[in-house]
């Protein structure tokens, strides 16, 4: 099992993209912790409050700014303070095959 954390600090640095889930992977919530299951690839991913809040923004429709700017706002951090951390969750989406992108 995966674990996937967010520290704060950083700059915006990158392009905006639209993070779009795959539909194979499977999403559950206990106890205000996310669990993330890929029964195609068998890999369980285990999320942080925060990492679960991103997660469940990635709805096809929102870009990585866009993203930022709400995560910013329900932990009254400005975009620009976690546009890096937020761009980090995303690419480790990315590369465990758990988003993709239009």
């Amino acid at each position: 099992m995966s674990s996937l954390l967010i520290n704060y600090g950083g700059n915006m640095s990158q392009m905006p993209w639209i993070p779009v889930p795959v539909r194979t992977v499977i999403e559950k919530e206990i106890d205000g912790e996310f669990l993330l299951h890929d029964p195609l690839t068998g890999s369980v991913h285990h999320l942080n409050a925060v990492a679960g809040l991103v997660w469940r923004l990635c709805d096809g429709v929102r870009s990585s700014e866009t993203i930022a700017a709400e995560v910013g706002a329900a932990y009254r951090k400005s975009p620009s303070e976690i546009a890096v951390d937020i761009e980090d969750v995303l690419r480790n989406f990315s590369e465990k095959g758990l988003i993709g992108q239009l």
